[in-house]
């Protein structure tokens, strides 16, 4: 995957990811919720992909993606994309993963920040609401031998 320099200058460089694992059989079935116009006039179905993982470590991984999915034609879903909202962050991210036809989940080497009420991280949270509404998620795990460049990120990660 490609992602655009984080400096603005719009040079690309590789993200490593590792092999992909499809953790729901069901993507062949994908049906295509959001509606455009084709470039003949007629509706054409477009896949609304929502896209799961931490987000201060994996910022270019994270671009890549939404990247990747913007070239398909699809529709990327983003809880950076959001806006403003009275939905309480974890509702709007239930709502958006049910209104998905798919799930990308990025996992690396971070748990990730666990909103208040819940025991469990946003990822793992998402990763559950995919479950329950039947979406299928293709996960995309980090390469073991890719470290995350930000080091203060690196301090934050709790041993076992």
């Amino acid at each position: 995957m490609t992602a655009a320099a984080p400096d603005g200058t719009g040079a690309r460089s590789r993200v490593p990811l590792a092999r992909s694992a499809i953790v729901d059989a069901r993507v062949p079935q994908v049906s295509g919720k959001a509606l455009g116009s084709g470039q003949d006039g007629k509706m054409k179905t477009i896949l609304r992909v929502y896209v799961s993982s931490t987000f201060g470590d994996l910022k270019e991984h994270r671009t890549a993606v939404l990247d990747a999915i913007l070239r398909t034609g699809a529709a990327p879903v983003a809880m950076e994309n959001f806006g403003a909202t009275s939905e309480l962050p974890v509702d709007a991210c239930r709502d958006q993963i049910q209104a998905s036809d798919v799930m990308v989940l990025v996992v690396a080497h971070r748990y990730g920040a666990v909103p208040q009420g819940h025991d469990r991280s946003y990822t793992e949270l998402e990763y559950g609401f995919a479950q329950q509404a039947g979406v299928p998620v293709l996960a995309f795990l980090l390469a073991e031998d890719q470290t995350i460049k930000d080091p203060t990120i690196l301090r934050q990660i709790k041993p076992g």
